[in-house]
């Protein structure tokens, strides 16, 4: 039981680390989807902005939303 204790405040501190960043993710998703929408579809800010939006899910998001 005392080894809970000993990392309790690490384990406390991932959890809101992942918290935040989530949210700050999910606050940031939609205004690339915003900016994308204005742009021609298959032109290099096109593919810019699907590089930006595949990224931002899979690096950021995905393991976020996994550790919260």
């Amino acid at each position: 039981m005392s080894s809970l204790a000993e990392i309790y405040p690490y384990l406390k501190t991932i959890h809101i680390l992942s918290i935040t960043l989530w949210m700050l993710g999910m606050l940031y998703l939609p205004r690339i989807y915003a900016y994308h929408a204005d742009t021609l579809a298959g032109s290099d800010t096109d593919t810019t902005f699907q590089t930006m939006e595949e990224r931002l899910l899979r690096s950021l998001l995905t393991p976020c939303m996994i550790l919260v």
